[in-house]
């Protein structure tokens, strides 16, 4: 009984982290409807109506990344040992995948550009926001290829 609530605040501790930004009712309808200072009324509707899921789902009803750029950060988490093989030989499927997300054109300066930047962009330090940033921050860094990439930002 005890570990089940003790995993029940964890759970409740992380979402209310996560939903910071839209006030304790986290995003969804109730968000819409209600004012930070009514957040029982937007739980409540969140609840009742499932638009909390469904926003997140669909990236609707201001569920949107806040973080930005969170699913390709999971990617990199995911595919790190295959991204670092890709970047260091300049070609591969997960570089193909990190060109298509921020919508470059994976050309040869793209690939270039990463590769002769590896060793700031990977060490084994880096957690993937840092390797999120340093791919940003190197593809930013050439000028020919951050304006053939229309998701850099």
């Amino acid at each position: 009984m005890l570990k089940k609530f003790a995993s029940l605040i964890l759970v409740l501790s992380a979402s209310t982290a996560m939903a910071a930004p839209y006030g304790l009712a986290g995003c969804g309808l109730g968000n819409l409807l209600f004012k930070k200072d009514t957040q029982v009324l937007a739980a409540t509707t969140n609840g009742s109506s499932y638009s909390q899921s469904f926003g997140i789902t669909s990236g609707t009803s201001n569920c949107v990344d806040t973080e930005g750029h969170a699913k390709l950060k999971n990617f990199i988490d995911g595919n790190r040992l295959a991204l670092e093989n890709d970047v260091s030989r300049a070609d591969g499927e997960t570089l193909k995948s990190v060109a298509f997300y921020f919508g470059c054109q994976n050309s040869e300066s793209f690939r270039q550009t990463l590769q002769s930047n590896f060793g700031q962009i990977f060490s084994p330090e880096k957690d993937s926001n840092e390797v999120f940033d340093g791919l940003k921050q190197t593809l930013n860094s050439n000028q020919t290829v951050a304006s053939s990439c229309s998701e850099l930002g």
